[in-house]
């Protein structure tokens, strides 16, 4: 039967997920179920895994940029309203937190705290450039966005 087209070889069944793939591609291309998933289905699937490494390399890069951000804020927060306590200044918990997040490198903890304590170290970057380790901050109009 020359005119008729013949859909149940594009039909796949897969068992193990109970799921039905219909490929419309051979169809209208006009090649074989073979050659369509043995040529265009594995060059896109490559283009696809190298597209979303890169969308993954980037959204990580970007949760732990957040992560700085994270700790960043909670370090400005904490010298806006507990700066005047005679505490030890959050510099040195940031130095703390890097440290151990370079021996924990290879753990997701690890980099969680080494990108936190490099935003928490940031805030606080004047006091450590003077050394302040003990002691209350200077009394001075505070802002969030500043590095004191």
């Amino acid at each position: 039967m020359a005119g008729i087209l013949n859909l149940s070889q594009f039909i796949e069944y897969s068992p193990a997920t109970d799921a039905v793939k219909i490929c419309i591609r051979p169809i209208i291309y006009g090649i074989s179920r073979r050659e369509f998933w043995s040529k265009s289905i594995f060059a896109e699937n490559a283009a696809i895994k190298r597209g979303l490494k890169k969308f993954n390399s980037l959204m990580q890069f970007l949760f732990y940029i957040f992560i700085g951000f994270i700790g960043y804020a909670i370090g400005r927060i904490g010298h806006i309203y507990w700066g005047h306590l005679n505490t030890p200044h959050h510099w040195i918990y940031g130095l703390v937190l890097m440290i151990l997040g370079l021996i924990f490198y290879g753990d997701f903890l690890g980099l969680l705290a080494f990108y936190f304590g490099t935003g928490h170290f940031i805030s606080d970057f004047k006091d450590f450039l003077h050394l302040r380790i003990i002691g209350p901050d200077e009394v001075i109009k505070k802002k969030f966005w500043e590095i004191d």
